[in-house]
């Protein structure tokens, strides 16, 4: 995935979770007026699941880190 992209947008439904293998991303509370940094993923760690395996929405933005390109693994409901 290529610095930036949007890889989770809040409020959509998840129908998949992602282990990040390479690179880092960055977690954000989004609303009309403001986008407010959360965290840092970085590789290893898993993000997406609950909604995913619950079928609600995201409750958060993620987006690859603006500074390099990430590599993700995406795990489907179907195979998780």
């Amino acid at each position: 995935f290529q610095p930036g992209e949007l890889l989770c947008k809040q409020d959509a439904q998840g129908d998949s979770a992602y282990v990040i293998l390479r690179g880092t991303v960055s977690v954000f509370k989004e609303s009309q007026e403001e986008r407010v940094f959360v965290r840092s993923l970085s590789a290893g760690r898993l993000f997406g699941e609950f909604s995913m395996l619950w079928s609600t929405p995201r409750t958060r933005s993620v987006y690859v880190d603006e500074t390099s390109s990430a590599t993700l693994g995406i795990l489907s409901r179907e195979v998780f």
